[in-house]
């Protein structure tokens, strides 16, 4: 059965690109490198978008009730638990979350969403909800690392999908 989220997954990974795209059109010069930035910072904040959806499709995998309540990977956790479910897609994503290319995302998303314009080179104090850890080091925004995250996602998202399928 086809989740209500998934079509909104993969539009939100589609527009992702799309920013991409047009962020390596821009040249180096000021106004350029302004939009680049933007399209990056852009590009993030979609890819993110989509890691909440795809949380949301597993929720709905599950019948969860409340599935518009859920936004982070640690309240689907939660609710997972209160059911005594072990879901091994949850539990991936819980791993990278706090060692891989998912904490990168989640580091840049609450970069684009709390600049910290005093000190950028600082650590970044991040709600628990958000990382586990309680302090991450600022990550460099670049079109090869945004390009990895949405390649990283959209693989995962295709495997897990295609796992659950089997099932």
């Amino acid at each position: 059965m086809l989740s209500p989220y998934q079509p909104k997954v993969q539009q939100k990974l589609a527009h992702a690109n799309l920013l991409l795209e047009s962020c390596r059109q821009c040249g180096d010069q000021l106004p350029e490198r302004q939009k680049r930035e933007a399209f990056l910072t852009a590009a993030v904040m979609q890819t993110g978008v989509a890691l909440v959806l795809y949380i949301k499709e597993l929720a709905s995998r599950h019948a969860l009730s409340g599935v518009s309540r859920i936004h982070t990977l640690d309240q689907l956790v939660h609710e997972l638990q209160q059911l005594g479910v072990n879901d091994p897609a949850v539990s991936e994503l819980q791993r990278l979350s706090t060692d891989g290319w998912l904490s990168d995302l989640l580091i840049l998303q609450h970069q684009a969403l709390y600049p910290d314009v005093n000190d950028a080179g600082a650590a970044v104090a991040v709600d628990a909800g958000l990382i586990a850890s309680s302090a991450i080091q600022t990550t460099e925004l670049n079109d090869g690392l945004v390009f990895n995250l949405i390649s990283e996602l959209t693989r995962l998202i295709e495997r897990q999908r295609h796992a659950n399928l089997e099932y």
